[in-house]
């Protein structure tokens, strides 16, 4: 039989010499500051900007998916769509009232919106 081991419970190393990770005053200070970020003015649709209609263009694929969009700003635009997992990683987003193709990149993806950065 193995002898036993005895194992003290009652104490807990902080700092750096917890091999374990940080100390629990680390843990929420970061949490408060996880916490206290805002998501800046230009990442976000304003009120004046409803979702409008706009169509996804696949790379050889021979339509256009329909979908709703709206242009956030020059770099991002946000989309619903019903399907946003099946979405590839880059495409083309045509937006109402011209319809112009723009190339992105998905940089986020929720259960019916998708994030994404459009080149020019």
């Amino acid at each position: 039989m193995l002898p036993r081991r005895s194992v003290k419970f009652d104490r807990i190393r902080k700092g750096p010499q917890n091999p374990a990770g940080p100390s629990i005053a680390r843990t929420t200070h970061a949490r408060a500051d996880a916490m206290s970020i805002r998501t800046a003015p230009d990442d976000l649709p304003h009120a004046s900007s409803p979702l409008g209609d706009a169509r996804i263009i696949l790379r050889n694929q021979p339509g256009a998916y329909g979908c709703r969009a709206v242009i956030i700003n020059r770099h991002r635009a946000l989309i619903e769509t019903s399907l946003p997992g099946l979405l590839p990683e880059w495409f083309s987003l045509a937006v109402a009232p011209d319809f112009r193709p723009r190339p992105c990149a998905v940089t986020w993806r929720g259960k019916r919106l998708v994030k994404v950065a459009l080149f020019e």
